[in-house]
């Protein structure tokens, strides 16, 4: 765990590029994610990584740059849900994988007027696409988790975030943005971030912070 928290405009996110060219560099095959406070700085990284790979990543080992093209070898993945980030995963195993905290407070939407029958149907569909066929017995418990108001829709949600984190592989390397957001540690967005990446939000245990809050 490593928390980087200069004052705003000290190269934070450069530094915290230059960690993931090493360790693509060290580990060409690394699983590296990227988590964003919201849409307009995961943009932000985005543009940023390929600009730093293009700029300012100097060798050619044939590991983190195209020689010819300039160009990232591993391909940003820009991930607007969790549902997307498990198919670029798939799609991008090598990929940086760029997501947005705000993804993690309802890690499944649940409309109100949505049937039971409909929800199961959608996640069993999402799950078969990762590569997990759902059961019987699954799709029984679940009929019966959301039969129950609100409680049981939190708890669908709470179940689909840690099964997404048993279909996961282990990453090397996390980076969050703006961490601040993690001084809540039992709200909905942080209790899902923790289920899925396996963190201890009771420690915060990421791998590394950027943008720590200062106070």
């Amino acid at each position: 765990m490593a928390y980087l928290a200069d004052e705003v405009g000290m190269g934070k996110t450069f530094q915290a590029l230059g960690l993931i060219c090493l360790v693509y560099a060290l580990k060409p095959d690394a699983k590296i994610a990227v988590i964003a406070p919201r849409e307009n700085v995961q943009t932000k990284w985005m543009d940023d990584y390929r600009n730093f790979i293009r700029d300012h990543y100097v060798s050619f080992d044939g590991k983190v740059k195209d020689e010819i093209l300039g160009r990232p070898l591993h391909r940003p993945c820009f991930a607007s849900n969790l549902r997307e980030f498990a198919s670029n995963l798939i799609a991008e195993p090598r990929g940086l994988h760029l997501l947005r905290l705000t993804s993690f407070r309802r890690p499944i939407v649940i409309q109100e007027d949505e049937s039971v029958a409909s929800v199961v149907d959608r996640l069993t569909d999402d799950f078969r696409c990762l590569g997990w066929e759902v059961d019987v017995a699954f799709r029984g418990n679940f009929r019966r988790c959301m039969a129950d108001s609100d409680t049981g829709r939190n708890a669908c949600r709470q179940w689909y975030a840690a099964a997404l984190h048993s279909l996961l592989p282990e990453f090397d390397l996390v980076i969050i943005d703006e961490a601040q957001n993690l001084r809540n540690r039992g709200n909905n967005q942080n209790t899902n971030l923790a289920r899925i990446f396996g963190f201890a939000p009771s420690e915060y245990e990421v791998k590394s912070v950027i943008r720590a809050s200062t106070g």
